[in-house]
């Protein structure tokens, strides 16, 4: 009998070669998440009293991973995150994208304070004020290492100046997000070389515009908000897993 090896549909070496090496990328993206999980338990002690350190960390990781699946839509990045990241829900995935649709902010280049307005009135005046901080902060940024450290001391004064309520907490998670996600971004290369915007790159205006969005997601809906909305975000941008 004459072999059919000329019409098989095995798959071509290339293909496995490809998915090998985005498997590779997924597994060391989880990787990043338990590093970043361990850099939070040796922090500065300034920064390592911010109780919400370790799962804004860890939550980072996540999103590094979720990004190198290539997901661009809310749908495909809880997909991804559950199914290829291994992050475990407390409820159903149609649930929790059905939650994210609704909550997370349509337009994530605005400034934060226009995003977070729907729900401004969970916190008093010195709460929200960070979320205005942070959007000065962003905005004045030369550096990812400027902006690191302009959000570390950030953190550092909302530790000392803030209590521990429940809002309280959602003030620190957005910082330490955000702080997380430059460090994270910083290690990512940009696709193209074009220089604008007063003579910072695309791809420091593109890191921004990211970390914006993942402060808004956390805020709107909690640590998987925040990493749906960076691979959202991302998707637009000119910045690339290294």
């Amino acid at each position: 009998m004459e072999s059919n090896t000329k019409g098989s549909l095995s798959p071509k070496p290339r293909f496995w070669a490809h998915a090998l090496s985005r498997a590779a990328r997924i597994s060391r993206s989880l990787y990043t998440a338990s590093v970043f999980a361990a850099c939070a338990l040796t922090a500065t002690p300034a920064l390592a009293q911010n109780p919400m350190e370790e799962s804004a960390a860890r939550s980072i990781g996540y999103m590094d991973c979720v990004i190198r699946t290539e997901a661009t839509t809310i749908d495909a990045a809880v997909v991804a995150l559950v199914e290829k990241c291994h992050y475990k829900l407390d409820q159903p995935v149609a649930d929790t994208i059905a939650e994210l649709s609704a909550v997370l902010p349509l337009d994530d280049t605005a400034p934060l304070a226009e995003q977070l307005a729907p729900i401004k009135d969970r916190f008093s005046e010195e709460q929200f004020g960070y979320f205005v901080e942070l959007d000065a902060i962003l905005d004045a940024a030369v550096s990812t290492d400027e902006l690191g450290a302009s959000l570390a001391k950030l953190e550092e004064r909302a530790l000392k100046s803030l209590g521990r309520s429940k809002e309280d907490l959602k003030v620190l998670e957005g910082i330490s997000f955000a702080r997380y996600s430059v460090e994270l971004l910083s290690g990512y290369k940009e696709t193209e070389a074009v220089f604008q915007d007063k003579g910072c790159c695309r791809f420091l205006r593109g890191v921004v515009r990211v970390v914006r969005a993942v402060i808004a997601g956390v805020e709107s809906g909690g640590p998987v908000g925040g990493i749906v909305a960076g691979v959202k975000a991302i998707a637009r941008e000119i910045i690339r897993p290294g």
